[in-house]
């Protein structure tokens, strides 16, 4: 079994996301264990841009950095990329792999799927967690639309599955996303692009403390 075995709730309180175009000259092993130590509870990795071979490699670095601190490694998109790095779980959308193909080829992974809507929502497959937003304005993603936080609120009655708030979240918003009802939540600017990644990431875990509902 993964990490994350059956996952819980807590355990998407505060995911992280690596994402390559990110990383700026950073190693991934140490992006990682800053991302870790400021309070990181799961690790995303998503690449847009590398070869397959190069995300291996980096999936593996995050692979051993988060197996030395206990914390879910989840590779977004790819699934020989997630098999080949022993990774805990898979984040797919409507373009990827289908869910029901991943767990017939690796059923102990963890499943993760996005959607923006409820109507998405309603005809989403069935996974392990969901990633709803975008929440709020972001630049690192470009989204048609931005369904906002009442989304999480419309969502909450119709699942027990963890909600992972995306999409705009940083310190000043996190607490927004939980009042309104994720469980947690997924960012990449509000922790890479800070110069402090800990410290980053200790506002956002404050703000999630304090938004608890």
């Amino acid at each position: 079994m993964t990490l994350l075995g059956t996952p819980d709730a807590s355990r998407f309180r505060l995911m992280a996301v690596l994402d390559r175009e990110w990383f700026d000259g950073r190693t991934p092993g140490s992006l990682a264990a800053s991302l870790i130590e400021g309070g990181a509870t799961v690790i995303q990795y998503r690449d847009k841009v590398s070869g397959v071979r190069e995300m291996i490699e980096i999936a593996d670095i995050l692979r051993k950095t988060t197996a030395d601190a206990g914390v879910p490694l989840i590779v977004n998109d790819r699934l020989d990329v997630a098999l080949a790095s022993g990774a805990d779980g898979i984040h797919v959308g409507w373009t990827d792999m289908p869910a029901d193909r991943i767990r017939r080829i690796a059923p102990d992974l963890c499943v993760g799927f996005s959607v923006s809507s409820v109507e998405e929502f309603e005809a989403a497959p069935d996974a392990d967690y969901y990633g709803v937003g975008a929440c709020f304005p972001t630049g690192t993603k470009t989204v048609e639309r931005i369904p906002g936080p009442g989304l999480l609120t419309e969502l909450r009655p119709r699942t027990t599955r963890p909600l992972v708030a995306i999409g705009g979240i940083h310190s000043g918003n996190a607490g927004e996303a939980i009042r309104s009802g994720a469980d947690g939540i997924a960012a990449v600017s509000a922790f890479l692009g800070e110069k402090d990644i800990r410290k980053a990431v200790r506002a956002v875990k404050a703000a999630i403390e304090g938004g608890v509902r």
